[in-house]
């Protein structure tokens, strides 16, 4: 496997991308591959590392590319500077997707918690905020892990905090149900009912708007589960009686519903 760390702003310092590329000739195959933006969550005070690596290894086991984004997250890091961060990343997959046996085209996003706000803001504000104008940052398709999408009454008040402080301005601007537009692209969207971190309204509330927005998704709602689930499997979970093969289902389900894109990757 191609393993290696491009920093995308200062060295030694976030942004960071870190690469998961299935060998050529280990694979034995010369196909293109499909290419993922992995962003973890961690309320944008850190990166949750369950949510990177492990995501990323899970595709490159199917045979997908991967790249793990470490943003700048803490005291000081406020908003547009994470979605800076995230579209000078997929500016870079997308540059360099053809080295890497991708295509530009082919580029999605995953996101998890708050790391699904940042990969829902791409998907939404890719033509619309004019600081991140000059990157080529539109996913093709954004799949959302108990995803913080809504600021207002169901928001995750650590997220928002984090992102806007109190500027009332840029909480309303990133309620992203209200930024979904014709241009957004495709969703696949999960979360748990039960989820206390982030309310389960923040995908229901999503998927309305990409209703509205004649937008494609698939929904999956679990009834049992805490927030942070990740893979859901018993290496990744905080309670081991929180794995659940069910909920552990979303990444099958999730590659099933990219399938058919994903072959179109193969024919190009």
């Amino acid at each position: 496997m191609l393993t290696g760390r491009i920093f995308l702003g200062k060295e030694g310092a976030p942004p960071y991308l870190d690469l998961y590329i299935p060998d050529h000739i280990l694979l034995g195959r010369t196909e293109v591959r499909p290419l993922v933006l992995v962003i973890p969550g961690g309320g944008y005070r850190h990166c949750v590392a369950k949510e990177g690596e492990p995501v990323a290894l899970a595709f490159a086991g199917k045979g997908i590319n991967a790249a793990v984004l470490t943003y700048r997250t803490g005291e000081g890091v406020h908003y547009p500077d994470h979605l800076i961060d995230g579209a000078k990343a997929m500016d870079c997959l997308k540059r360099h997707a053809k080295k890497w046996g991708s295509d530009s085209r082919f580029v999605y996003v995953i996101g998890f918690s708050a790391g699904g706000h940042l990969a829902a803001s791409l998907a939404t504000l890719w033509n619309k905020e004019e600081t991140i104008a000059s990157y080529d940052c539109r996913p093709r398709a954004q799949i959302l892990c108990y995803a913080v999408t809504l600021s207002g009454r169901y928001e995750n008040k650590i997220t928002y905090d984090m992102l806007a402080g109190d500027d009332e301005a840029i909480r309303s601007w990133n309620k992203l149900d209200d930024q979904v537009d014709s241009l957004t692209p495709p969703a696949f969207i999960w979360h748990t009912e039960e989820d206390q971190i982030v309310p389960v309204e923040n995908a229901l509330l999503y998927a309305v708007a990409l209703r509205k927005g004649h937008v494609p998704f698939e929904l999956h709602i679990y009834e049992h589960g805490p927030h942070a689930l990740a893979l859901c499997e018993e290496f990744d979970v905080e309670d081991s009686a929180d794995a659940d093969e069910r909920i552990a289902g979303w990444f099958p389900l999730m590659l099933s519903w990219l399938g058919k894109d994903m072959c179109r990757v193969q024919s190009v």
